[in-house]
């Protein structure tokens, strides 16, 4: 039954895997060469790749204690997704269409965010000095 394929592939005019194979190598065509350049992205990737790992490995063994680092970052990050990022992001994109009561509002909800995030780094640093202190 693949024979049959096979045979109407080729009275269509379609080579096969093999004559398609053999013309390119036939004629030159086909994949282009590595290049010194391809190399040189090679090495860079992996560089970057080793870069990171290294750093990791460098965060883990110098963070004594990772819950603190998480509760910082996610105290930044969240603040800045929730609260400062879209009215930003919508002024920028529509602020000339907005009235100056809509522009104020969304630069209020932005500067709320800035606040919630200050507060957070504030007791998230205040709790993480508390808890390394000696306690009298």
């Amino acid at each position: 039954e693949q024979a049959g394929a096979e045979v109407g592939a080729r009275s269509h005019g379609a080579p096969s895997a093999a004559e398609q194979g053999a013309h390119a190598g036939a004629h030159g065509e086909g994949p282009a060469p590595h290049t010194v350049r391809d190399g040189a992205r090679v090495a860079l990737s992996t560089a970057v790749r080793a870069g990171l790992t290294g750093c990791t490995v460098l965060l883990v063994w110098g963070v004594p204690d990772f819950g603190a680092l998480v509760t910082i970052a996610g105290g930044v990050a969240a603040a800045a997704c929730g609260f400062v990022l879209p009215p930003v992001v919508h002024l920028r994109t529509h602020g000339r269409r907005l009235s100056a009561a809509a522009r104020a509002a969304h630069a209020t909800i932005a500067l709320f965010g800035l606040g919630v995030m200050v507060i957070s780094l504030f007791f998230t640093v205040a709790d993480l000095i508390a808890h390394r202190s000696p306690r009298r």
